[in-house]
């Protein structure tokens, strides 16, 4: 697997690449994160695809950038990677902002994609995101209090597998998180998002914006947990619309995490999605 950049609005957008024969899945993650928090794809399937691992700016080995008003931002850097390779006829596999940026790509040229599988896409009301602006983004305020200063690796694993939303991770996929989702800094290690980046990223959904992601053209697998917080059943709805092939799995006690906790489920999806 190797690890490739590229120049994005002057900025280092980095992603992994096999370069396998056969067919391509380009995997987007969720704000926060990292492509690598996904290997674990490239683990059960190994060479029968080619996979792309696509950092978003502010995030994994991608240099940060504030420059930015919406989540075209994102979808923009996908198909920087899609012109750079040469790619056609892909399935792209994206959690919550990664599953909107790739449907937003799709609305953008739906032409080269084959098959959308979103995880938990991160989808927002007009209503969430109107009173958002009045009261202050809940995501965003919690994103800018985040420690960022730890002495080694061996304290962040110690420190986050006491928070509750790592405590049900698989342990292959929290360790991938802790060796990519962290930088070297003078005092030891850092978020490799930084905080600002990952609450402007949470701040930039315009009113109105999610009208965008309504009946992609492209056959689409959405699976959502049912108290989702990020994607709704009817938002999912309006995202596949009447398009052949197109279905919602509704997950009756998993949350956004799913991904993390539970990579069978998304194996399993992926499988039904691709020999169909």
């Amino acid at each position: 697997m190797l690890r490739k950049n590229l120049s994005y609005k002057s900025i280092k957008i980095s992603y992994l690449d096999t370069e396998s024969t056969g067919e391509c899945i380009l995997v987007a993650h969720a704000n926060g994160y990292s492509a690598s928090c996904y290997l674990y794809l490239y683990r059960f399937f190994k060479d029968k695809f080619r996979w792309i691992f696509l950092d978003f700016s502010g995030h994994g080995q991608s240099e940060p950038s504030l420059d930015f008003s919406n989540w075209n931002f994102f979808s923009d850097q996908i198909f920087s990677v899609v012109q750079k390779e040469n790619l056609k006829n892909i399935v792209g596999i994206g959690h919550s902002l990664g599953g909107a940026s790739l449907s937003l790509a799709s609305k953008k040229d739906p032409e080269i994609f084959k098959a959308l599988l979103l995880l938990d896409p991160t989808i927002l009301s007009n209503t969430i995101i109107l009173l958002g602006m009045i009261f202050g983004n809940r995501m965003a305020i919690d994103a800018n209090k985040r420690r960022n200063q730890f002495s080694s690796l061996e304290q962040i694993k110690k420190v986050f597998k006491r928070f509750p939303i790592f405590s049900s991770w698989e342990e292959s996929v929290f360790n991938d998180y802790i060796n990519s989702c962290f930088v070297q800094s003078k005092e030891g290690y850092k978020l490799a998002c930084p905080p600002e980046v990952e609450a402007k990223i949470f701040n930039s959904v315009p009113l109105f914006f999610p009208n965008q992601y309504k009946n992609l053209k492209v056959k689409t697998s959405v699976i959502i947990p049912k108290k989702s917080n990020v994607c709704s059943y009817s938002a999912a709805k309006k995202l596949i619309g009447n398009y052949p092939g197109s279905y919602i799995t509704v997950l009756e006690n998993e949350n956004h995490f799913f991904p993390f906790e539970k990579p069978e489920i998304v194996i399993n999806q992926l499988n039904l999605l691709i020999n169909e």
